[in-house]
Parts: structure tokens; sequence; C-alpha cells
């Protein structure tokens, strides 16, 4: 179980599963990792990395057991942007590492220097570049960007990627991670297909992950 604290702790992490997993065909969140639903995994590695955590999704039935906060996403076909700005509405910590439930190899120790560079350098969101593309959904924001994303949602902006190029931002590469780059871009293994799946287990059960 994640560990409680009260308003004004350093950070905070959500999980953001959303989703419709229409490309898998089945709720990506409770794929087995390691023999464990992915998004158990999360929850137990995440929880205890952050004093802060909750679940941002669509539908709250099937995440009740799970015995963590929910936040329920404010538009229903707002997509990941619209998570995005559920958990910063939510968070009372002034930093919040968002983290897709699709990347369940994503280490906790890099959200957590994510979520310290964003207060060192005094910017409104950190994220990672790794496989010559950016990663909004395992990126770090000030929760103080709330507002500004809230209102690219509200004019019809459905793309992290373009919302979070609209606030004072960083990108981070491997160097920053002190790793090479395919140890980030394992790192980073994203699960949307069945054949993804299979290369996340093959990386977990080799346990080649930083």
């Amino acid at each position: 179980m994640a560990n409680r604290e009260p308003a004004g702790s350093g950070r905070a992490a959500c999980i953001l599963a959303g989703g419709r997993s229409t490309r898998m065909g089945r709720d990506k969140a409770f794929l087995p990792i390691g023999g464990r639903p992915a998004i158990e995994r999360l929850i137990e590695r995440f929880g205890a990395a952050f004093p802060e955590l909750f679940l941002s999704i669509r539908d709250p039935k099937p995440f009740r057991h799970l015995g963590v906060p929910l936040v329920v996403d404010p538009l229903p076909d707002g997509g990941p942007l619209a998570g995005l700005v559920a958990c910063l509405e939510a968070a009372r910590a002034p930093v919040v590492l968002a983290v897709a439930v699709d990347l369940p190899l994503a280490p906790p120790a890099f959200g957590v220097k994510l979520a310290a560079e964003v207060i060192r350098r005094n910017v409104e969101a950190l994220l990672p570049r790794a496989g010559g593309r950016l990663h909004p959904l395992f990126a770090a924001y000030a929760r103080a960007a709330g507002p500004k994303l809230s209102a690219r949602l509200a004019a019809g902006e459905r793309s992290v990627v373009r919302a979070a190029a609209t606030l004072r931002h960083a990108v981070v590469g491997a160097d920053f991670f002190a790793v090479d780059e395919p140890t980030l871009l394992r790192a980073f293994t994203n699960v949307n297909t069945l054949e993804d799946y299979a290369a996340a287990r093959t990386v977990w059960e080799i346990g080649d992950l930083p």
C-alpha cells in the first residue's frame, strides 16, 4: 500500500489508467507482469517512492479493490490529456509524476529524479526523450501548470505533447538518468499490442532494467 502524507509533501505520482486499450483488446492495467497485474506492480513500486499516489481512470468500478485514491477523468473523450489535468487538479504535492499504465517497466527512481529536477530547474514540465521521441506520459509536471493544460483541453487539444510544449519545459535524455540509450528504451517499453506485451514480459523476466 502506498504511503500517504499531508498536503505539502514534495511529490506525487498519478498512474494514468483511463485508456480504452483498443489495440490490445483487453484492459492493459490488468495484464500480468511477473505474475501480477501491471497496475498492482505500478502501485507497489511507485507507492514506495512517492508519498502521494493515486489513479486517474474513466470508470472507477474495476479499480476500487486496489485501495488507492481514484480520480475520474473530467472528459470521457479527453484522452490522456484529460487524465493528466485530473492528476494535477487532485494533487496536493507541488510536483506530479504522470505514469502511463502501459509503461509497466518504468523505474520509480527515474520518476523521483524527474520530480526533483522540476523544482531545481523551476520549470513547469520535464519530459524524457528516448528513441527519438518524447514521453510526456512518464514525465514530471508542476501542479501549478494544471490551469494552462486545462485551458488547452477545453480548447479542444487532445495531444499531450502539443499541450506540454506550451508550458515552460525542458527535455532530458539518457545522460540525465545516467544510463545508455538502449537501457532507457527498455525502461520505456510501451505496451499497446500483444507483441509489445510479450516484449515487456521478456524484459521483466530477464531483469535487464536500471
